[in-house]
């Protein structure tokens, strides 16, 4: 690839990473909001669930209207908003006000995963975008990962609100990047012909194809699994272990060498074995992970790093797994990739709140109920992927 792809490729990593980024950040900090303004942990972790309703809600717009106005004009706009917001958040006098910023942060940060997965299809295609996807993972991953750690320490030494203005940092760095590494005609090699239908026909047009239907929610779910334990994870460590929040950080480091693990494997043998291949077996190990995590939180319920090694051999799987099915998905549409990288971003914001509500529902002492919802997740989406009309997405390729 030339410099200026190289470029366009470091700005698409940042574009998925700011939304990513600062919701890995969070989870350290619920605890000390939820003390901050005297309310339940249920009530904090709507927090998590508002801000992924709202990128839901917008995730299914970002897109389509990238194929009308182009994708950077779109991202500047959704970035800023989500810079503005970040801020605000810090200065909520009370827990409605921060849940309803929070809701509109994610309203703006739901540009960045549908819009750079879009740049992504506009430069590659096939397993070429499997392998820049687990590239973008591999990028991606330490920062994902120390995040909890930096999150951690924040709370500890700073306030919760550290948090928020860290975020505010790293997102005007990202804005900068988009506005200098992204050229300003970013549009669709093929524009739609219909480009001002309704987006919400669009969608729905979108989602009669089975085969995208089921990478959507072969996606989706696993970011329903992984929500769900970031979610109850915390409180059960932080306040029923009594680990402290960068005790708890740190634990993340399991996740980073399972997570580097599986997006090196899928970046060096995509080429080889297809996309679906990785799918099916990818899913098979988030099969045996979860029935292996159930047995874990049943016989080890104390301890953290059990419990932690068994969560992380999930990990392993989900980036292979959504580098796949996102490269799979839009590519079933090349003449609208916007709207089906939006499809595909909007179903998983779904499914990541689905998992954070079960989250809430399950009880503080216990993380049973969340296992057995990620093995209710891992059978799902095998179930899906024998939906799939396997040699139609071979020839649609």
């Amino acid at each position: 690839m030339q410099k200026k792809d190289n470029l366009f490729i470091t700005s698409c990593i940042y574009v998925v990473g700011i939304f990513a980024v600062s919701n890995q950040i969070y989870p350290p900090a619920l605890p000390q909001i939820a003390e901050h303004f005297s309310v339940s942990k249920d009530l904090v972790q709507n927090s998590v669930a508002l801000n992924l309703f709202g990128l839901t809600l917008t995730a299914f717009i970002y897109g389509p209207a990238s194929d009308i106005y182009g994708r950077r004009p779109t991202l500047l706009v959704g970035m800023g908003m989500f810079i503005a917001m970040t801020l605000l958040c810090t200065q909520a006098q009370n827990i409605n006000q921060f849940l309803a910023l929070r809701f509109i942060q994610g309203c703006a940060g739901g540009c960045a995963i549908p819009l750079g997965l879009a740049l992504i299809k506009n430069l590659t295609s096939g397993t070429t975008s499997t392998h820049l996807l687990s590239r973008l993972g591999l990028a991606l991953v330490p920062l994902l990962t120390l995040s909890p750690v930096i999150g951690g320490n924040l709370v500890e030494n700073m306030g919760w609100e550290s948090i928020f203005y860290f975020n505010a940092l790293i997102s005007i760095l990202h804005w900068i990047l988009v506005y200098k590494g992204l050229p300003k005609p970013v549009l669709p090699e093929r524009h739609i012909s219909n480009a001002r239908v309704n987006f919400i026909q669009r969608n729905i047009i979108l989602f009669k194809d089975k085969n995208l239907a089921c990478l959507a929610f072969i996606n989706g779910l696993q970011f329903s699994c992984y929500w769900c334990y970031a979610a109850a994870a915390p409180f059960y460590f932080i306040q029923v272990l009594k680990l402290s929040p960068s005790a708890f950080g740190s634990l993340s480091v399991a996740f980073l060498i399972s997570q580097l693990i599986g997006l090196f494997i899928t970046q060096h043998v995509v080429k080889k074995v297809g996309n679906l291949n990785i799918l099916k077996y990818s899913l098979w190990i988030t099969l045996s992970g979860a029935l292996l995590f159930l047995l874990t939180i049943i016989i080890f319920p104390q301890s953290p790093i059990m419990i932690t090694l068994a969560a992380a051999l999930l990990t392993s799987a989900i980036s292979p797994i959504t580098s796949a099915a996102n490269s799979m998905g839009p590519e079933l549409f090349p003449s609208a990739i916007g709207a089906a990288s939006s499809a595909m971003s909007g179903t998983r914001s779904i499914m990541s709140f689905l998992g954070i509500f079960v989250a809430s529902l399950s009880k503080v002492e216990s993380l049973v109920y969340v296992a057995l919802y990620i093995l209710l997740t891992a059978i799902a989406s095998y179930y899906l992927f024998i939906q799939l009309t396997i040699k139609d997405v071979k020839e649609r390729q």
